[in-house]
This record gives structure tokens, sequence and C-alpha cells, in this order.
């Protein structure tokens, strides 16, 4: 017993390091979709390891596929709150545009009026 506790908790060991290395190695921010996949991967992972273990699952099986589900889900949730904020700054850029147009005094000179000849 105790053998198989020392050999599951040294692939847990080397589990978190190789997740923690690849979290730790990204050069650049995390985007909005790595954000959702990394949560919906952990959440699933957890949460099924649990059900997966009152109902009589093995919990390695279980977190495998609930983080596989769980990492497509949030990473799909993701990237529709990634578009969701593309959408929302574009419109933001095109409304300081129109205030800048309205305000810029020579973008806002009144042009006289055209007089047709008699």
């Amino acid at each position: 017993m105790a053998k198989h506790y020392k050999i599951r908790l040294s692939w847990l060991y080397v589990t978190m390091s190789l997740l923690l290395s690849t979290v730790a190695s990204c050069t650049s921010p995390l985007t909005t979709r790595e954000k959702g996949m990394l949560a919906g991967g952990g959440l699933g992972a957890a949460t099924t390891t649990v059900l997966g273990a009152a109902v009589g699952i093995p919990p390695g099986t279980s977190a495998v596929v609930g983080g596989a589900v769980g990492a497509v889900g949030g990473a799909l949730t993701g990237e529709q709150i990634a578009a969701r904020d593309r959408k929302l700054e574009a419109q933001q850029r095109k409304v300081k545009r129109q205030r800048v147009e309205a305000s810029h005094p020579l973008l806002n000179r009144k042009k006289p009026p055209v007089v047709a000849p008699d």
C-alpha cells in the first residue's frame, strides 16, 4: 500500500512540475482563450475526479476525461470572450475617432453654401 502511494505521489510531482514549467516558460502573457482552457481543464479535472471517486471510476481516468472536456469548453468560452472584447475595442476606437472629428476645428468647418447662378 505504501509503495503504491509513493508511486502515485511521484507521478503527481512529475505532472505538476511539467505543468508548472510549461506555464512558466510562456514568454508572452496568456491570451483569453488560453486562460479559459487552463481554467476549464483544471476545473473539469478536479470536478470529475471527485465525482468519479464517488461513483467508483478510477481518479486518473476521470481526471483525464474531465480535464480534456473542460479544456475544450474553456477554450471555446475564452474565444467567445476574446471576440466580444475585440468587437468592443473596435467600437470604442470608432467612437473616439468620431469625437476627434467632431471637435477638431479644421474638420468641423462649415462650408459656405453653394449659390446657383442666376
